[in-house]
């Protein structure tokens, strides 16, 4: 498991996201729990610089989403999180 840092920007987005959907912070939670443990292991949406992405599915209290992040030996970092309408992306 490696530690997981949260920008001021994903920070942000996340509590703009509280306002509107009461669970949130459990979808976080689960993707810290997921990536800190296997980086690795989801979309490499970023090739140039290795930006991946951690997608979930829309439920009671929870936007279906997309975690952008990236990670190295020491950390992971999420950058941004965005709503998704679907499978095509996110809306920005």
């Amino acid at each position: 498991m490696v530690p997981v840092a949260k920008t001021p920007r994903f920070t942000s987005q996340v509590d703009a996201l509280r306002s509107k959907y009461n669970r949130i912070d459990d979808a976080m939670d689960g993707a810290v729990w997921a990536v800190s443990r296997n980086p690795e292991g989801f979309d490499l949406l970023f090739p140039s610089f290795g930006g991946r992405g951690f997608k979930f599915d829309s439920w009671p209290g929870v936007p279906a989403a997309i975690v952008y992040y990236t990670f190295d030996d020491e950390k992971v970092t999420f950058y941004a999180i965005y709503e998704t309408t679907g499978p095509s992306g996110p809306v920005m």
